[in-house]
């Protein structure tokens, strides 16, 4: 299908001529797999609606081996950092395995994997599409042999996107009805500009708001009540909220030091929103409205302060092994965008923000060239 507008599509919606959306891998990807917070939560709110979501075999599948080689490298990497803390606080074997024990549980990742996959859909009523009810293999031979997207001469192993989108374009024939499929793809891109059926979406956020064509109202009311005042100081309350879950910002060092150091992150604080109200409010998305609860996605552009502890070491090469040499503290600072949920609940005419949710981040903190010891201290020394 041709690119449509917004309101083009949401009109399409209305009309029946959409009648369900899928999701490309690319973007849980993007979303970090969060299908417990964030936007992918959100999607519960369509399980009784009109709007069908569908999951394909090709992409579960895509998802769930991604998830469980994560579970496999996190657990690794959990195990191997807990390792020297437990020998220096002498923990016992028995108190070792409760640890385990506790974090992990008794699954496996493949279990551990496939429950969380399995607890998504059911919270979703997401469709299953199964590739074999729609595509016959003739059919993907023909789109290889003719270079037809996703194939194209450069690339020649897309076979599970080109069963993916087969398999929509036969359910979307089926059952008489275009499909929204969005993804970060330019192979699906392509395919769905030429396809009757399919009609891309790059964005999630921009997706969810467009699916939900009964928030408009919905949306300019709340808008009207944060510009008129209603709440305050609008910028202060969101960056106050924003402080209440820095724990969602994963802070990294990029540094520079003649000595081995680590770092540990002390303190993050949001410090300031650099946009106006208007200027926030122009980006507002309504992502669910459902039970009285209006859920908006915002992007808003916020200085952040990171003070870090970091310890510093010099390599003994006659014990061979790591001597502490000092630590000092650090402080960085930067300003970049950050993506909020905002919600906002809706009882007998009265309106109230519920709560902000911030989505999560990775960071890094650039602190140039580091060193516990000052040139014009006494004690200042150099490791050759």
């Amino acid at each position: 299908m041709p690119i449509m507008s917004p309101e083009q599509l949401k009109e399409a919606i209305l009309t029946g001529d959409v009648i369900a959306f899928t999701i490309d891998t690319s973007i849980y990807k993007a979303q970090n797999f969060g299908f417990e917070a964030g936007l992918l939560a959100t999607l519960g709110q369509f399980k009784d609606s009109d709007i069908r979501f569908l999951m394909v075999d090709m992409v579960r599948y895509e998802v769930t081996e991604h998830l469980k080689e994560e579970a496999k490298l996190v657990k690794s990497q959990f195990q191997n950092a807990m390792k020297p803390l437990l020998n220096a606080w002498g923990t016992s074997n028995d108190l070792r395995n409760q640890i385990k024990s506790l974090v992990f549980g008794e699954d496996t990742e493949m279990a551990r994997t496939e429950s969380r996959v399995s607890t998504f859909e059911e919270g979703t009523g997401s469709e299953f599409v199964c590739v074999a009810d729609h595509v016959e293999s003739k059919d993907i031979v023909e789109l290889y042999f003719n270079k037809t997207p996703p194939f194209s001469e450069r690339k020649k192993e897309e076979f599970p996107d080109a069963f993916t989108l087969k398999a929509l374009d036969g359910w979307s024939e089926s059952n008489g009805g275009k499909v929204i499929a969005i993804a970060k793809d330019g192979d699906w891109k392509h395919y769905c500009e030429n396809s009757p059926n399919l009609i891309y979406l790059d964005d999630l956020s921009q997706a969810l708001s467009i699916l939900n064509v009964n928030a408009n109202d919905a949306v300019a009311l709340v808008k009207r009540l944060i510009s008129e005042g209603a709440f305050g100081d609008f910028t202060e309350y969101l960056c106050g909220e924003m402080n209440s879950e820095t724990y969602k910002i994963t802070a990294h060092v990029d540094a520079s030091s003649y000595l081995h150091f680590e770092e540990e992150l002390d303190e993050i604080t949001f410090e300031n929103i650099k946009q106006d109200v208007d200027a926030i409010l122009e980006r507002f998305e309504a992502v669910e409205l459902s039970g009285g609860q209006l859920v908006v996605a915002a992007n808003v552009t916020c200085g952040v302060r990171a003070n870090f502890s970091v310890s510093f070491d010099a390599w003994d090469g006659i014990d061979r092994e790591y001597l502490s040499v000092g630590s000092d503290e650090y402080e960085s600072t930067l300003e970049t965008d950050f993506e909020l949920l905002i919600k906002f609940s809706l009882d007998d005419g009265d309106v109230d923000i519920a709560g902000v949710e911030l989505i999560s981040r990775y960071l890094t903190f650039y602190l140039g060239e580091i060193s516990p010891f000052n040139s014009d201290d006494e004690d200042y020394y150099e490791f050759g």
